[in-house]
């Protein structure tokens, strides 16, 4: 189990990371990106629910509009899955990434 802070620097992370070694040639998944940050940023829905968000949204634009991920992308992703799942020590309490 992992800290709050620490899945949320972990989520920024992982979104930093996808945005520059995926493919962002697409609007669709640059515009993803940019809207997964800016809902980081705000912090106000926990970053699992966000990232869990985001893979399924990403892999649905894989999918539908045929777009090519390189291994390292696909890591970025499985990496992504893996933090969507974790859970806090106190996962009860209200959401505040920073207390």
């Amino acid at each position: 189990m992992m800290t709050r802070k620490s899945i949320a620097q972990a989520a920024n992370e992982l979104v930093l990371q996808f945005s520059q070694v995926g493919p962002l040639d697409n609007p669709a998944m640059e515009s993803l990106v940019t809207r997964t940050q800016e809902k980081l940023a705000a912090r106000q829905i926990a970053p699992q629910n966000i990232i869990k968000k985001f893979v399924k949204i990403s892999y649905a634009l894989i999918l539908q509009e045929k777009i090519k991920i390189n291994d390292e992308t696909f890591q970025v992703l499985k990496e992504m899955e893996k933090l969507a799942r974790e859970r806090s020590f106190l996962p009860f309490r209200r959401y505040d990434p920073w207390n």
